[in-house]
C-alpha cells in the first residue's frame, strides 16, 4: 500500500473556542503529515510523522464536517487535502 500525504491548514478559530489561549501558530501555516484517516466527528484528526521537521498534527476533537475538505474542532477550522 502506497503512503498518502496530507496537507492541513488552519484557516481560523471557531466562535467561543474551548482553549482560546492555545494557538499553535499563524492561521496560514501548513502542516504536512502521513494520512491516517478522514476527520470523524468526536475524534481528533491525527496525521503521522514524516520526519522531525514535518511532525504532523493532532487536533482537538472534530465537532463538524463542513465539506469534504473543511472541518471544525473545539478550537479551530481546518482545510485539508490528501496527495498520493
Amino acid at each position: 500500500m502506497k503512503t498518502k500525504i496530507v496537507e492541513i491548514q488552519k484557516i481560523g478559530k471557531v466562535e467561543n473556542p474551548v482553549h482560546p489561549e492555545s494557538d499553535y501558530g499563524d492561521s496560514k501555516q501548513y502542516h504536512i503529515g502521513v494520512f491516517i484517516k478522514e476527520p470523524v466527528v468526536g475524534e481528533r484528526f491525527i496525521t503521522g510523522y514524516i520526519n522531525l521537521q514535518d511532525r504532523g498534527i493532532n487536533t482537538s476533537p472534530v465537532t463538524e464536517i463542513i465539506d469534504e475538505n473543511t472541518f471544525k474542532t473545539l478550537n479551530s477550522i481546518y482545510k485539508w487535502k490528501v496527495y498520493d
